[in-house]
Parts: structure tokens; sequence; C-alpha cells
């Protein structure tokens, strides 16, 4: 589906759901919404919406995967005005999940995400938990990000105005995979037993997604993972040799992809 569409169509559903499904995080210069799913839908820095949708997802046994949220009952409890905590329960596994919303000094482009993720099961089954990000940077999807696997646990995004960095812990994590929308996700709602590609180590110009993969083996009891986000403006000189790299590329793609 057209990616403006979605927006238009998620637009209207927020707009007749209950207040209690999205937590709303404030700090500094930033201000994020998450909803009950652990979808991270909103990411505004410094009045630009940088994110389109982040979610974690599980695999217990073989199959298909399924949100967590989805999964397992949750109850959701916001600790301060920038930190945000669900547990999760059912089906033989429990998960907590925390936010940290960490906002920068308005007009500074900077801001930061801390998520840990821990999950407990009684081990009978494999496990694998997955999470799925799909960044618009500077509030834009017309196809102008590029992203990259800095290291085995990092991978970084950016367009000309934005760069965003992500860590994870523990690392390596199982998989990866980096690749335009909507691949990853596809692949997430329609793939048995998927293993990510560990492939496409760069992408872009495009609208960039990228997910992380970690796998519980049966007898394992419990996984805690970590993970950073930060967002901060491209240093002007990185900015000039993208636009003179990468302008006549980003303009073909933007007349062959509409979203």
């Amino acid at each position: 589906m057209n990616k403006s569409l979605i927006l238009v169509v998620v637009g209207l559903l927020l707009i007749f759901a209950a207040s209690a499904q999205a937590a709303f995080l404030t700090s500094g210069n930033s201000t994020a919404d998450i909803n009950t799913s652990t979808n991270m839908f909103n990411w505004v820095v410094d009045g630009r919406d940088q994110a389109y949708e982040q979610d974690w997802w599980i695999r217990v046994g073989s199959g298909p995967q399924v949100r967590l949220g989805d999964y397992m009952t949750a109850s959701w409890v916001q600790l301060s005005d920038s930190v945000l905590q669900g547990t999760f329960t059912g089906n033989g596994v429990s998960a907590i999940a925390t936010y940290i919303l960490n906002g920068g000094v308005v007009g500074s482009k900077t801001a930061d995400v801390a998520e840990v993720l821990s999950v407990t099961s009684t081990g009978r089954e494999a496990i694998t938990i997955y999470q799925y990000c799909d960044f618009d940077l500077g509030g834009t999807y017309a196809g102008d990000d590029y992203a990259t696997l800095m290291n085995g646990n990092t991978i970084q995004q950016w367009d000309a105005e934005w760069r965003l960095q992500e860590s994870v812990v523990p690392a390596p994590p199982t998989g990866w995979e980096i690749g335009p929308y909507a691949s990853i996700i596809n692949k997430l709602e329609y793939t048995n037993d998927l293993q990510l590609a560990n492939a496409s180590t760069s992408f872009g110009p495009g609208d960039a997604t990228y997910a992380w993969q970690w796998d519980m083996a049966v007898g394992q009891n419990s996984l805690i993972i970590s993970k950073d986000k930060h967002i901060a403006p491209v240093p002007e000189p990185f900015s000039v040799m993208l636009g003179l790299l990468g302008l006549s590329s980003v303009a073909g793609y933007r007349k062959l992809r509409r979203k």
C-alpha cells in the first residue's frame, strides 16, 4: 500500500482510538508516541516527525511472527513524562519493555531514545525476537534516505539534513537486514520462520528500513535486549558531499517512485 495513503488511514484510526491506547512521552525538544503494541509511530524532534513505525515482534516455536502486543496481554505504566514501561504476559512467555526519551536543547536537532526489552520463558520452545524500524528522517518518505551497517551492532541512517545511529546489545545479534519499504515488513507479516538475510550492508537512496533479530534457544529462559538510537544534524561537509554524490540518483528515484 502507498505509504501516504497508509498515513491517512492511520491518522483516521487514531482519531477514533481511545487515549489509553497510546502513551505520549516528552523531553526537551522531543516527543514520542508509543501504542500498546510497542509501536513507536511518532518521534518528533524540533518539530519534525522522524518515525513511521518501530515495533517489537516475536515468534515462539515455528510458524509466523506476530507483534509483541498481539501475542501477549499488555499492561502499561507511564513512570514519568519521558519514561514508559509495559509488562506483557501470556502463552508461557513474559516480557517487560521500557522506553526512555531524552530530548536535546530546543533547536539542537538532537534527541535520544533508549529501549530495554527483557524476555522470560519456560525454555520449552525456541523464541525469536525482532525489532522492525522504519524512520522517515526529516518527516519525508520521498526516497532520500541512506542506511548502512557500521559494525556488528550499529546501523546508521541519514539524509541531507539528519543522521540517526542505533546500537544494540547483545552484539552481534542473530540477524539483521537493511532494505527498502516494504520488503522487510512484508517478510515479517507473511514469511513463516523468518531468518533475516544478514544482507544489504548499504542501501540508498530510497525509503530505508531495517530490522534486528535475536534467538533464544530451547532451554534458554531469559534474554535482555538493549537498544539506543540517537538523532543529530548531519555535519555540514557531509551534507555537501551527500548532495554532490547523490543528487542525480535521488532525483531519478523520486521520478520512479511515489509513496
